[in-house]
């Protein structure tokens, strides 16, 4: 994906339904290229096209939440990673910034990682990185383990430091979750 592409993806993601003809002014390109980048980012899916427009899709999959403020995920996992110590067990949530912590800790720290995320263990195995995955029942699309058997697992496992995932935060309301069940955990 070029830096225009996430630039588009970015701005349906804010605004959340925006027409061709605003991302070619936005963007400074021809309708035609914003249509090519926007079939690219439905095929991949990253976004949904209607009649004219594009819009975000509310998703749960890892990918496609990703690349929405990727910036800045990458800079609070280099942060997050900044307080983890080598030698360390380290719990890390479901979530696209967490998996992105997960890689970053998997390829400069020697931790042991404890996740219920089978997108995160998926990501890392290639690292050198030890990965515990916890046991419970699969929500396929989120690719991550829920439920009191995950949280009996998570409780007979000790972890220096914990990382978890939100959905949303608000200066009013604090830190919010679209998923019960997943927020249980």
């Amino acid at each position: 994906m070029n830096s225009r592409q996430q630039a588009i993806l970015q701005y349906v993601n804010d605004i959340r339904r925006v027409s061709v003809a605003d991302l070619a002014r936005n963007t400074g390109v021809s309708e035609v290229t914003i249509r090519q980048d926007l079939n690219l980012l439905e095929k991949r899916n990253y976004l949904k096209r209607i009649h004219g427009y594009a819009v975000a899709l509310e998703s749960d999959d890892v990918d496609a939440r990703m690349m929405i403020n990727f910036t800045l995920k990458q800079k609070l996992a280099a942060y997050a990673a900044s307080l983890v110590n080598d030698g360390e067990t380290i719990f890390i949530e479901n979530g696209s910034t967490n998996a992105l912590l997960a890689r970053y800790l998997a390829e400069r720290k020697r931790v042991t990682l404890v996740t219920v995320s089978t997108y995160i263990a998926h990501l890392l195995k290639e690292t050198d990185c030890d990965v515990i995955l916890m046991g419970g029942l699969y929500q396929k699309r989120s690719e991550t383990m829920v439920g009191p058997l995950t949280r009996q697992c998570i409780q007979q496992v000790y972890f220096n430091k914990a990382f978890l995932g939100i959905d949303g935060f608000h200066s009013e309301t604090g830190f919010t979750g679209r998923d019960m069940m997943r927020a249980d955990i």
